[in-house]
């Protein structure tokens, strides 16, 4: 059976007028998202200003001190008032969008931990796995120029060590 999007949207709001007449449901409530990064991990709390949202969908969320946007999964869906919050709401971030694969330019430079800044995304991958010494660094031809790695190799360990450290304060 196929719900046309008019038909869920419908489905949303007949579900959310029966959980209001139920008094289980308030307008005044606001939506609680519950999202994980990453199967069976800890969950976030986000804040939904539309009830678009369902369990399993991958929406996109500002992440982390920089706010860096990343795709997550929803898990569980609450409805609660203001005091009733599950994190403190001035410290509550909100869901950007639903996550739509085809709209990912994946021609595009993407932020590399190494250079600490966008470069190809290959190039980074490549520069990773010879750095775990996962690849050899005849197969990241724009490594060969370079004949120490010991340098970048010293960039990449403290910039990963700042990020693991960020991650602990919180």
């Amino acid at each position: 059976m196929s719900i046309l999007p008019d038909e869920a949207h419908a489905a949303r709001l007949l579900v959310r007028m029966h959980l209001a007449s139920a008094n289980l449901y308030r307008s005044s409530d606001l939506i609680f998202c519950m999202v994980e990064f990453e199967d069976g991990g800890q969950t976030y709390s986000y804040l939904a200003d539309t009830d678009d949202y369902e369990v399993d969908d991958l929406v996109v969320v500002p992440a982390g001190y920089d706010n860096r946007e990343t795709v997550v999964r929803i898990v569980s869906i609450e409805y609660q008032q203001p005091e009733d919050a599950p994190f403190p709401l001035e410290k509550t971030k909100h869901i950007l969008r639903k996550y739509e694969k085809e709209k990912l330019n994946y021609q595009s430079d993407h932020y590399c931990p190494v250079y600490d800044k966008e470069i190809d995304p290959d190039l980074c991958c490549g520069t990773i796995g010879v750095l775990n010494r996962t690849m050899p660094p005849d197969e990241v031809p724009e490594l060969l120029p370079v004949m120490n790695l010991d340098p970048l190799l010293g960039q990449y360990r403290t910039i990963r060590q700042e990020q693991i450290s960020r991650k602990i304060e919180f």
